[in-house]
């Protein structure tokens, strides 16, 4: 076997096993996930996680005043990625059914998780500079 093709049987398997840990999760605690909303949060969640290391990556390497917009760009290029590759994964191995549906259930996860995460970093901002604002008054 080439590395390559040993990469993506380790991916696979990977997968796989995440795959099964998760409902295993889902069905001994008897949340009732169907497969759309583990995706929803599994790849929302990661994403926000991935987009929080790509940020501070970015910001220690780059001094620009746009590295929250690169980041979140980047974030999501490597999601895309990502949810195509968990799919082919589940159609390689019979762990689930290959669909685009799941593609974008998984994507619209981190629309969401990153929208909230922009508002309370942005309500924290702004609490800050009204204290501050508050205090250079006395």
């Amino acid at each position: 076997m080439d590395t390559l093709h040993i990469m993506i049987n380790r991916f696979i398997n990977l997968t796989y096993r995440l795959h099964t840990r998760i409902m295993t999760l889902n069905d001994n605690y008897e949340m009732s996930f169907n497969d759309k909303q583990l995706h929803f949060l599994v790849i929302g969640l990661f994403g926000v996680a991935l987009f929080l290391f790509v940020y501070l990556l970015f910001k220690l390497l780059e001094k620009m005043h746009m590295t929250i917009v690169s980041a979140w760009i980047y974030t999501f290029t490597v999601l895309v990625g990502i949810t195509f590759a968990i799919e082919i994964a589940q159609g390689y191995s019979h762990t689930g059914i290959m669909e685009f549906a799941d593609i974008t259930a998984g994507l619209k996860g981190f629309f969401l998780m990153s929208f909230i995460m922009v508002i309370v970093i942005a309500t924290y901002e702004l609490i800050k500079h009204l204290i501050i604002k508050a205090f250079k008054k006395d």
